[in-house]
């Protein structure tokens, strides 16, 4: 590089990459751009002191896509100022930093001092040094020494542990009572990976409430699901069985075999995440939670069917944690309710002591989601409970992320999520006009509120 050359025009990622040739530079930031900024890579920075493109490598990335570089270590570069201030190097050579053994979002298992066990855990950044960065140890760099000894992969296996506290994968905010044999998302066993052979993440078993579920409607979206090597898809029983009626309690409802019978015959294991949509909420989730208690693990609900007036009151755990989808367009269980009602009306059936349990209300979305729709938003709001009953604590980050996606998609709506007892915090995302008559998408903060109660309108 000559001293004094004027910066170059925008020849950055989307100019150089094929897969993403014609792309708009100003999108690069949330299309793929992890796939495109690898820990060890060369690149070339701008440098607004030197007044030049500086040759640097990738030392450390996080899961949200901030990076940081050897020439300004200790500073997170998040993705909208890398499109402006990175590019990549021109036949520059490959770092030889050392490569990392793990991925980023690699679930593991941490064995913990203070809790005298092995607790499941998750990576959230990565250092080219071979160090790493855990969830349940935030700000804390575990260097590769550490690791041989307090980290190890999860891998899924048939054979489950002997049930006692150092065996237990669960740390204690897991929430979780007597752990069941064979409950994949609690019990793993695994060594640590060679040292730079990278190892990949074990498939975490998702189970698909048939009845209820969708299964014919969006079968593409679960089709598409059942092949990623991120998860194992599990579809328990089927619409239109024998067993697809709701229980007598129910006006016009059947005695067994209903979906109540049918909950109850369900296996032990249910793996890391529930998912169920409309009487798979309202009868399934809420039998299970009636039977099993704390041992059901993370659900995602469609429709939100266990928040709604039912015929008999829902045995919701104040540990459970649930994240529900909600459509500003579902005709069959808005009840005639606008949807800021809608809304409101949901929020006010979760008990008031939970504190895991989140509502995304989706203004587009119909009483069966649009397949487009679920291609946006079920894998991170799927990833996002499970890491969400791990930690214990609320990912606010993915669900600002979520909203995110949904805005760059075209779909706008409302979130909100608890606090802790009776609060919640509460966010809209959508279209907004800008003044000079451009669309701008935004997501506007509301203040923190208790839950609100609406009169029962009787049975939904």
């Amino acid at each position: 590089f000559c001293k004094g050359t004027e910066r170059e025009p925008s020849w950055n990622w989307c100019h150089c990459n094929p897969s993403f040739q014609g792309a708009h530079p100003r999108k690069m930031a949330n299309v793929g751009h992890l796939s495109l900024l690898e820990l060890g890579e060369t690149v070339e920075y701008h440098s607004a002191t030197c007044g030049k493109w500086v040759p640097c490598s990738i030392i450390a990335v996080k899961s949200d896509g901030a990076v940081q570089l050897d020439c300004k270590t200790g500073y997170w570069m998040q993705a909208e100022e890398q499109m402006e201030k990175l590019r990549p190097a021109r036949n520059g050579p490959t770092s030889d930093r050392l490569l990392p053994r793990y991925q980023l979002g690699q679930y593991m298992e941490y064995k913990s001092d203070s809790l005298g066990r092995w607790v499941m855990c998750r990576i959230t950044s990565l250092c080219s040094d071979g160090s790493v960065e855990l969830d349940c140890k935030p700000g804390w760099w575990m260097d590769v020494e550490a690791q041989a000894l307090k980290l190890r992969v999860l891998e899924s296996s048939h054979r489950t542990p002997p049930v006692t506290p150092k065996n237990c994968a669960s740390p204690v905010n897991f929430h979780s009572t007597t752990p069941k044999a064979g409950m994949s998302m609690t019990f793993f066993s695994g060594s640590v990976t060679p040292r730079n052979e990278p190892s990949s993440p074990a498939p975490l078993s998702v189970s698909l409430i048939g009845p209820g579920g969708g299964t014919r409607a969006n079968e593409k979206v679960w089709g598409k699901m059942a092949q990623e090597s991120t998860f194992r898809l599990k579809i328990l029983g089927r619409a239109r069985a024998s067993y697809d009626r709701y229980p007598s309690c129910w006006e016009g409802g059947s005695d067994p075999p209903n979906l109540e019978s049918f909950a109850e015959s369900l296996p032990e294991d249910l793996g890391a995440c529930l998912l169920c949509g409309s009487r798979g909420g309202q009868v399934v989730l809420p039998t299970l939670w009636k039977t099993r208690y704390a041992d059901v693990p993370p659900a995602v609900v469609i429709n939100g069917g266990c928040a709604m007036a039912l015929p008999e009151a829902v045995h919701w755990p104040e540990t459970a944690v649930t994240i529900h989808l909600l459509g500003g367009q579902d005709g069959l269980f808005m009840a005639g309710l606008n949807k800021e009602e809608y809304f409101l009306h949901s929020r006010s059936r979760v008990p008031t002591g939970n504190s895991h349990t989140a509502m995304l209300l989706v203004n587009e979305m119909t009483h069966v989601p649009q397949s487009s729709l679920l291609g946006v938003v079920l894998r991170p709001l799927i990833l996002a409970a499970i890491g969400w009953k791990l930690s214990g604590c609320a990912p606010a980050a993915d669900f600002t992320q979520i909203m995110k996606s949904l805005l760059q998609a075209g779909w706008t709506g409302r979130l909100a999520y608890t606090l802790g007892h009776g609060e919640w915090k509460d966010q809209i995302f959508e279209l907004a006009q800008h003044k000079r008559g451009k669309l701008r998408r935004g997501l506007s903060e509301l203040r923190p509120s208790s839950r609100r109660t609406l009169a029962d309108d009787g049975k939904d």
